[in-house]
């Protein structure tokens, strides 16, 4: 069984990538920032809408934020 980074350093790689800060990236996915800030330290998890948000917003697949190959 491989190591895969989890949710949050995915999430935080590809927010860092696209150049935006936790409060652009709530703004631009209509959530808090706190929601970005817990879901970067894996204390939640995103429901299925805020992955699709987040997943636009960031101009990327579902699967490449995912730790599963489906999402």
């Amino acid at each position: 069984m491989t190591n895969s980074p989890s949710w949050g350093s995915r999430l935080r790689a590809e927010r860092q990538k696209a150049g935006l800060s936790q409060d652009a990236l709530a703004e631009l996915c209509e959530c808090h920032q706190t929601a970005i800030s817990l879901i970067e330290s894996d204390t939640n998890r995103p429901g299925d809408l805020l992955k699709v948000r987040l997943a636009r917003a960031l101009r990327t697949l579902m699967y490449g934020l995912s730790t599963s190959k489906v999402a």
